[in-house]
């Protein structure tokens, strides 16, 4: 789904990563407090850190299966 993802209450910059269904990013964006994004393709996973993780478009996040 398209999930937006907001920074409300949030003070400091956050890195978000939106994964598809393989682990792959798909979209990134470093959003600023009080802000709201939505990505522009659909996503299975929203990785958020407030360090970078210098994860480029493409690149795979392995995510282990629950069980």
């Amino acid at each position: 789904s398209r999930a937006s993802i907001h920074t409300f209450l949030i003070f400091k910059p956050l890195h978000v990563y939106w994964l598809n269904t393989q682990g792959k990013v798909i979209e990134k964006a470093l959003m600023k407090p009080f802000t709201i994004k939505t990505p522009k393709k659909p996503a299975q996973y929203i990785l958020e850190s407030f360090t970078n993780l210098h994860l480029k478009i493409g690149s795979s996040f392995n995510i282990p299966k629950m069980i």
